[in-house]
């Protein structure tokens, strides 16, 4: 499935992941892909989902999502194409 997102915050702590306030999300049956990062999925319902790796975290429930890591944290929502 492929969301478009709205990022409402981000800090960056070194090169930005991306530089839009607007993006493509994209939710594969293992992974999500948010800009260049790839996590794997680890747990997922019918309303929410979190993916990490050992450098960053990815959850997204209802419409809102979030993203915590070394390169940084940010939030906002996203809606399916």
């Amino acid at each position: 499935m492929t969301y478009d997102a709205h990022v409402n915050t981000v800090q960056w702590y070194g090169t930005p992941l991306f530089t839009t306030t607007d993006i493509e999300i994209v939710r594969y049956p293992d992974r999500i892909v948010l800009g260049s990062m790839v996590l794997p999925i680890v747990q997922e319902d019918a309303r929410s989902v979190f993916a990490r790796t050992n450098e960053m975290t990815f959850s997204a429930v209802d419409s809102t999502w979030t993203f915590n890591g070394l390169a940084g944290q940010g939030s906002g929502t996203w809606i399916k194409k």
